[in-house]
């Protein structure tokens, strides 16, 4: 069955999708060209091969965004993660430290909680 919400729209809405993303995905080849994945054909989008390559272009993309995660400072990471933190939660310096390790067994008025 195909029709609004069928396969052939599925299929539509993939490939727009795949074309939307082009230009964030050719940025992040220029740049570091490792994140395509080999491929067997001309990269042409075949509708009834879409969601594969939909799939493939976001994998990719997401490839590339994680490819400089090695290279930033930890001032870098507690200033991101401050930028990105909700306004009612700013990261402190134990922003890096696991969360096991945060947890304490005292109250804040200094009293264990262990029974």
């Amino acid at each position: 069955m195909t029709g609004e919400g069928g396969a052939s729209g599925r299929q539509r809405w993939e490939t727009h999708s795949f074309k939307a993303l082009a230009p964030q995905w050719g940025e992040l080849v220029e740049v570091s060209s490792d994140i395509v994945l080999a491929t067997t054909n001309s990269g042409e989008v075949a509708e009834d091969d879409a969601d594969f390559f939909l799939h493939r272009r976001a994998i990719e993309i997401n490839d590339g965004t994680l490819t400089p995660r090695a290279y930033r400072t930890g001032r870098v990471q507690l200033a991101t993660r401050h930028a990105l933190a909700p306004s009612s939660v700013k990261p402190t310096r134990l922003a890096g430290t696991p969360w096991w390790k945060r947890l304490s067994s005292k109250t804040p008025s200094g009293q264990s909680t262990a029974a």
